[in-house]
């Protein structure tokens, strides 16, 4: 057993009254033993004795894309690489999330089975990186969005179909994309491009195998279609209508974002808005609309969850994790409110249970930090230290050259 001990444990970024000044974590294999408070002198195999620092849950990156690498072209450079070379690239990009304090994200979409090995790798500790939930291939149409990473599909039969292979592949989502995305050409971002039928097929199939979906939407149209169609999660969220600046808007514009808004909240579906700040200005939409649209969803009690897209052109899995967490306050959310759309509250939101939080049962992901986030955000750049699979390690940084920053394991 493991005690960890420091000046502060935060429980529940949610909830101050939950925290503990000069407390205990113990923790036995993955899982979180028990709390305790000041004094506590019970023996354990090791002790790890952090003063003046704060202990708090681990963060979640609810969308990320492992097997690119966040240059200006990660798909050019992903099929450049041969399958030990893209494997090699999602480990570094596991490493790097894991030094940022993201101890759990899912995967959202990457070719053949390199998600699903690395995933497997990282839960038998032959690799290091936070826990990993992935969605396999995505679902696409014929030549859709995505479509060289997967699984292409244009009807019942062929969605059912695709969700089952995608199942029996070791899938732990599945990712669906109803609209068209600027990463590929020829399809349209705007539009529904996934048809509604192989939609609802596809939804129907995963929920019967005890599987979340997750739809990419880029467009006011794609949000409603992927929330009535039952969706649990949308990722990105956009409302771009006829103007893919949304900057004029027609009479039936608004019409349609009001729908689209109405759905996302009577279908209780959650929003990963993928906003990042500082924004690399890769999207036609301005930081400042973006943030409205995600205020919006926030106000009217849409689950809002914390994912940035790490891996596309211009985000790089590095510093992901606050700068996901800065967008959402730029949305108008606050620190504690965006901490724990990173933490248990979005883990839940993104179906994971018994995480996210710092409670007895639970697992034992948890990052150490300088000062209290809640009222100090910054300090989440620089995690002093993170455990995930029941393993603790101390981060070694390099001022001048943070991609030779160190994981350096402690426990045994």
């Amino acid at each position: 057993m493991i005690a960890i001990s420091a000046s502060k444990i935060i429980c529940d970024f949610a909830d101050p009254a939950s925290d503990i000044v000069n407390g205990t974590v113990l923790v036995d294999g993955d899982q979180i033993i028990s709390l305790e408070g000041p004094n506590w002198q019970g023996e354990t195999a090791q002790s790890i004795n952090l003063p003046g620092r704060t202990v708090a849950p681990g963060l979640m990156d609810s969308h990320v894309h492992l097997a690119f690498d966040g240059t200006a072209d990660p798909v050019g450079n992903m099929h450049q690489r041969d399958r030990e070379q893209t494997a090699i690239q999602a480990e570094r990009a596991a490493r790097d999330l894991l030094l940022g304090g993201v101890t759990f994200v899912r995967d959202l979409g990457a070719p053949d089975r390199v998600a699903l090995n690395l995933r497997d790798q990282i839960a038998s500790k032959a690799i290091t990186g936070p826990t990993v939930f992935s969605a396999g291939r995505p679902l696409t149409r014929p030549q859709g969005h995505c479509w060289f990473m997967g699984s292409e599909v244009h009807d019942a039969a062929s969605a059912q179909s695709a969700v089952n292979t995608e199942v029996e592949r070791g899938a732990d989502l599945i990712k669906v994309m109803v609209t068209g995305g600027r990463m590929t050409p020829g399809t349209d971002p705007l539009g529904v491009e996934l048809n509604e039928i192989a939609l609802r097929f596809a939804v129907k199939e995963a929920h019967d195998l005890g599987r979340p979906v997750a739809a990419h939407a880029l467009s006011a149209a794609g949000v409603l279609a992927a929330a009535t169609a039952g969706v649990d999660t949308i990722e990105h969220g956009t409302l771009i209508c006829s103007d893919p600046y949304a900057v004029q808007h027609t009479d039936a514009d608004r019409r349609l974002r009001k729908r689209a808004i109405a759905a996302v909240i009577d279908y209780g579906t959650a929003i990963s808005p993928t906003f990042s700040v500082p924004d690399a200005g890769t999207h036609p939409v301005t930081p400042q609309i973006r943030a409205d649209w995600i205020s919006t969803f926030h106000e009217a009690g849409v689950p809002v969850i914390a994912g940035t897209d790490s891996g596309i052109n211009g985000h790089p899995h590095r510093g992901a994790a606050i700068s996901g967490i800065r967008g959402l306050v730029a949305a108008g959310m606050t620190n504690s409110d965006a901490l724990a759309a990173a933490s248990g509250k979005g883990m839940v939101a993104a179906g994971r249970s018994a995480a996210g939080y710092l409670r007895p049962g639970f697992k034992a992901e948890l990052i150490v930090l300088n000062d209290d986030p809640r009222r100090n955000l910054e300090t989440v750049s620089a995690p002093a230290g993170v455990m995930v699979g029941g393993v603790y390690y101390q981060v070694v940084r390099h001022d001048n050259d943070n991609h030779h920053d160190q994981l350096v394991r402690i426990t045994q």
